[in-house]
């Protein structure tokens, strides 16, 4: 029979790699909106349109769970504006 210590140290082992695996999939949903180049954001500064980066598409992600990111991509992409959906997160 295990002890409790070394049942708590697996269930924590367990728990990091599934949160880890999580990361690296929402991670790859925002790569997926990045690499298609379509989503600008006006510039502070210049007040020009640019591209947006990986953190910025982040922020405006944030509030998009996890297993929603490709059905929402796949929807952006369908539309005439792929930043201008009316399916947002």
């Amino acid at each position: 029979m295990d002890s409790i210590n070394n049942i708590f140290k697996e269930r924590a082992a367990l728990q990091k790699s599934h949160a880890a695996n999580i990361r690296s999939l929402r991670d790859e949903g925002i790569k997926r909106f990045h690499d298609t180049k379509r989503i600008n954001i006006r510039d502070k500064d210049t007040k020009e349109l640019r591209l947006a980066n990986s953190a910025e598409l982040a922020l405006i992600l944030r509030n998009c769970p996890t297993p929603d990111l490709y059905p929402f991509y796949k929807e952006c992409d369908r539309a005439n504006s792929f930043s201008a959906t009316s399916g947002g997160p």
